[in-house]
């Protein structure tokens, strides 16, 4: 009977998050690229550029996870989609599904400007923050389209921005008495 309270005290949410990674897989340092161009098997799908991660460069260095507000500019441009579902997807490299999807009804659009937040994980190392494409018919379908045709995600090649969590910096005070 005590494991039946046990297993209903368990959240399911909490189950369904991916497992932290590794802190020596997180040291790792990868390239980071100032404009990404995605496209898929049959040519380019959308352009991302000008990345500020808190309104400073597209890499930062923080002292704890937390929600960080990045914004950057993005344009789709796929003569070649068959259907007008397009989504932009932001996510961090070790994740199971996006964070974010920017949605676009068109094959075309103008540069558009968008600001949003992402969370960090409060465990100290690298956190790649990668784009990729979706044409789920909405976006909440299209967060898990994360790993779909990618068992790992969308690969280095897909940094559009890094956050470095890094040890708080501890400052002792003598007092004497």
């Amino acid at each position: 009977m005590r494991w039946l309270l046990m297993l209903l005290l368990i959240s399911p949410a909490l189950l369904a998050q991916p497992p932290l990674p590794l802190l020596k897989d997180r040291l790792d340092v990868q390239p980071v690229v100032p404009t990404l161009v995605f496209s898929d098997k049959t040519g380019p799908v959308f352009t991302l550029k000008n990345v500020r991660i808190e309104g400073k460069r597209n890499q930062i260095r923080i002292q704890r996870g937390t929600m960080v507000n990045m914004e950057f500019e993005y344009k789709f441009h796929c003569n070649h989609c068959k259907r007008p579902y397009n989504q932009l997807l932001i996510g961090l490299d070790f994740q199971h599904s996006a964070q974010l999807c920017l949605h676009n009804s068109k094959g075309k659009s103008n540069w558009k400007k968008a600001k949003v937040s992402l969370s960090i994980p409060d465990l100290e190392g690298n956190y790649y923050i990668r784009a990729r494409n979706s044409d789920a018919f909405n976006c909440k379908d299209a967060l898990d389209w994360w790993r779909l045709d990618l068992p790992l995600g969308p690969n280095k090649r897909a940094n559009i921005g890094m956050v470095q969590v890094i040890k708080p910096k501890l400052n002792f005070t003598q007092t004497t008495l």
